[in-house]
């Protein structure tokens, strides 16, 4: 089966059909060449992941996912904001989206339902005590925002660098455009696609659902960052992309992740 065959059946497996919004991750030391931009792509963040560097480039990871053996991604944990009192402050808190999230309990195993279906009145039919919530969950992609076992509490923290990944989102038309957009190679099967719920950063925080597809394979090495502008190497890792000929400040905070 051809490959852009076996990415069509992955998104389908997904529920997923074109034209939809894919995120990509920013690459720290390969800066995106604008030639490998689809027109209409927007900034974005991605909460719940971070990004994963490895030899040919970068990926984005949930937080909650497994890590290779031998391989340790260290969270602060901090007190964890009791279960009512979260519940309580999402029901009343205009900028939750209710039906973005759904809280998981313990019952006959684990059950879940939808935050705004959630019955707070101890009286009324459907009601589930606080002590028995396991985690608050995105419902798009699964990403735990609220876990009881891990300690994991996003409510009010999306601005940490732990939790979010910063790329750019593209609405693409079809394979061709999912392909440039992701620059992932023509033989990557689509095994790696996932759900995944980012928010646009040049207008109102408009929160869209996608994919990413974390498959980017870099032809280069990346920047030496200690080598500065006039490093060969350099000078051809940037040429192309929006810093080209800027001042070598700016390299430095794109590589170092500093936004303001």
């Amino acid at each position: 089966m051809a490959n852009d065959r076996l990415r069509t059946q992955k998104l389908l497996s997904l529920g997923i059909s074109y034209p939809f919004w894919v995120f990509d991750v920013d690459q720290a030391v390969w800066p995106r060449k604008v030639a490998d931009t689809l027109p209409g792509s927007r900034p974005a963040k991605l909460v719940g992941w971070y990004p994963w560097a490895w030899e040919y480039g970068t990926d984005v990871r949930r937080f909650d996912d497994s890590l290779p053996t031998g391989v340790i991604y260290s969270r602060e944990r901090k007190g964890l904001v009791p279960a009512q009192r979260l519940l309580e402050q999402l029901r009343y808190d205009p900028s939750f989206d209710a039906k973005g999230f759904r809280v998981v309990y313990e019952g006959n195993g684990l059950l879940s339902k939808g935050f705004d279906e959630w019955v707070f009145e101890e009286e009324a039919a459907g009601f589930v005590s606080a002590r028995r919530v396991v985690k608050v969950e995105r419902v798009w992609d699964g990403v735990p925002f609220w876990d009881r076992e891990t300690g994991i509490d996003l409510f009010g923290k999306t601005g940490e660098k732990k939790d979010v990944a910063y790329g750019m989102a593209s609405l693409v038309l079809n394979d061709k455009e999912l392909v440039h957009a992701t620059g992932v190679l023509s033989r990557a099967d689509g095994s790696k696609i996932r759900r995944a719920e980012f928010e646009l950063l040049d207008g109102d925080g408009e929160q869209i659902q996608g994919i990413v597809f974390p498959e980017r394979h870099q032809k280069e090495r990346g920047l030496y960052i200690t080598r500065g502008p006039d490093f060969p190497s350099n000078r051809m890792v940037l040429a192309g992309t929006t810093l080209e000929g800027a001042p070598w400040s700016e390299v430095e905070k794109y590589v170092y992740g500093e936004r303001s």
